[in-house]
């Protein structure tokens, strides 16, 4: 890794999620200050009904806080953070992550190989276990796509697949854009309250 560490925006799409983004927020920011580079956390409200955007505001100064006037959507969500994301490298993350203060540096490390589009960390449970989410894992082996099973057990590296959850993942801003971000098929989700 080269002695400075790229930039990283962390963003995060929210709809009606007011006390979601006050239990975990002051843990993204905590991991932004943890991280050995800059770091930026954007959140996009996406026409929340309940006070979301004034908690932004109020309780998180230090958070860009930018509002959807009308409810557009995850991928639209993403979009909007990623076009004012100053960052070299994007964190996307759901508003109901919880991440560890360490978390930013290891999702970065791999991003400095030129094979590697996204990475997504492991994902545990209350109970300190791997959740459905962190196993999404699949491979292509004999030309079939085949999932990559965990059977309970922590890894003791990294693990390929092939993709990683829109909710929980790192990636090259500059990969993003040349993607078009996310596919159009996607549009229709909404946030639902």
């Amino acid at each position: 890794m080269a002695n400075q560490w790229p930039s990283v925006s962390i963003i995060i799409p929210n709809y009606n999620g007011a006390e979601l983004l006050r239990a975990n927020v002051p843990s993204v920011l905590r991991s932004a200050e943890a991280y050995p580079g800059s770091c930026e956390v954007i959140v996009v409200d996406d026409a929340s009904a309940d006070d979301s955007f004034e908690v932004l505001t109020g309780e998180f100064p230090t958070v860009r806080a930018i509002r959807h006037p009308v409810n557009r959507g995850f991928a639209d969500a993403v979009h909007t953070g990623v076009e004012v994301a100053g960052g070299d490298c994007l964190i996307f993350l759901n508003s109901d992550v919880r991440p560890d203060v360490d978390f930013i540096a290891p999702l970065i490390v791999p991003l400095q190989q030129d094979d590697v589009f996204s990475v997504t960390p492991l994902i545990l449970d209350a109970a300190g276990q791997p959740t459905e989410e962190a196993w999404r894992c699949f491979q292509i082996r004999r030309n079939r796509l085949r999932a990559v099973r965990s059977h309970g057990r922590i890894p003791t590296g990294p693990v390929e697949t092939c993709f990683c959850s829109g909710g929980s993942m790192a990636l090259r801003k500059t990969a993003f854009l040349a993607l078009g971000g996310f596919a159009p098929v996607f549009k229709p989700v909404l946030f639902r309250g």
